[in-house]
């Protein structure tokens, strides 16, 4: 029985899970989107809560336990000069999990973790950019239509030898594919 046993061990011993997720943490740090499996995305979640809501007391304490808990001086300046203002007027929830689906090779699901964008836009400028987004889903379905309509273009020597069994040529998506016509 699991009585009063927190935490997921995800096949590894204490020392592999530590530094599994410190190295996680990093990435995010650094990347602030990165693509891992559910149950590794959930557990960084938490400990990259943690680091940013301590690297939000900007001291020289904090910067030696942050360098201490990441071992990467270019993630905990990151955290304490870009992060921390970013997200000094929210409480908590400063990462992100969205479900992508299942992974081809082991069907294990996998999930991309990110930081959230603390950005106030208006509100004209979100119904600007919505637009924009849609005319260039428009256009990139006109694109899709036009590469599957099939163009089929007959030589003009074989349609003057009018012989039997000459090759026709027909032009599909750029490839040309050749076939035995009859009259």
């Amino acid at each position: 029985m699991r009585h009063r046993v927190a935490g997921t061990k995800l096949g590894k011993d204490i020392k592999g899970r530590r530094a599994l997720f410190k190295n996680l943490a990093i990435s995010l740090i650094l990347e602030e989107q990165i693509k891992t499996t559910q149950t590794k995305a959930k557990v960084t979640k938490a400990v990259v809560d943690s680091l940013i809501s301590k690297a939000k007391n900007d001291s020289l304490a904090t910067r030696r336990l942050l360098i201490s808990r990441l071992s990467n001086q270019k993630a905990a300046a990151k955290l304490i000069e870009i992060l921390a203002p970013r997200f000094s007027d929210r409480v908590g929830g400063f990462t992100r999990i969205i479900k992508i689906g299942n992974r081809f090779s082991d069907s294990s699901p996998m999930a991309v973790l990110e930081l959230v964008k603390m950005e106030k836009k208006s509100l004209k400028e979100t119904k600007k950019l919505e637009k924009e987004k849609a005319k260039e889903r428009k256009a990139r379905r006109a694109q899709k239509k036009s590469k599957k309509k099939v163009a089929v273009k007959v030589e003009s020597k074989n349609l003057l030898a009018g012989k039997a069994g000459k090759k026709v040529v027909k032009k599909i998506s750029g490839k040309k594919v050749t076939k035995k016509g009859k009259k």
